[in-house]
């Protein structure tokens, strides 16, 4: 059981902020798959006050998990998402009726759920989308992020019933790796 404490007037931390329930989805994923990787002082963000927990302490999860677990432990944790109660923003998210729509709804609603990080999702075509993961303060974001992300955009075009939805890697070689078929 942890500790919900509110984090209503808390001030903004120096490494910007994320979603808090993003942020309680990677936390239960570890808890299921890889408790070891979780620090044993870990309170659970508040989800009910505020929407907002540190985005470093997030990313220093992802990372960690991706230097034990790989590309395949970031991307399980999408599967986590599927069993997510009701949650204004994916609520919203989950009654898109077109991918395009979907897209739209992230893109809007992804300024008020993370302060730097950001996703553009251009058309590419029928049914693909070109993805593009960066900060708006400059620099890159990691790869453990992108995976996350890459996972919950699929789950959610899968929930919206998309069919054939895939993630897809084109390095500059050019020759392609799949990440998600599903």
């Amino acid at each position: 059981m942890h500790r919900a404490p509110s984090t209503k007037g808390r001030p903004e931390t120096a490494d910007g902020w994320t979603s808090s329930g993003l942020t309680a989805l990677v936390i239960r994923g570890l808890e299921a798959r890889r408790p070891d990787l979780l620090p044993p002082s870990l309170v659970m963000p508040e989800c009910t006050h505020t929407a907002r927990a540190p985005a470093g302490f997030k990313t220093d999860l992802l990372v960690k998990a991706y230097e034990a677990g790989g590309a395949a432990l970031i991307l399980d944790l999408r599967e986590d998402l599927k069993r997510v109660g009701f949650d204004p923003i994916l609520h919203v998210l989950r009654r898109s009726q077109t991918p395009a729509v979907l897209a739209e709804k992230w893109q809007r609603f992804e300024r008020y759920t993370h302060s730097t990080n950001r996703l553009d999702l251009t058309p590419d075509g029928p049914g693909a989308f070109e993805t593009r993961r960066y900060k708006n303060t400059g620099g890159d974001t990691h790869p453990a992020e992108d995976l996350l992300m890459f996972g919950v955009i699929t789950t959610l075009l899968e929930q919206i019933g998309a069919i054939g939805v895939s993630v897809k890697l084109t390095p500059e070689t050019g020759e392609q790796l799949t990440l998600i078929e599903a």
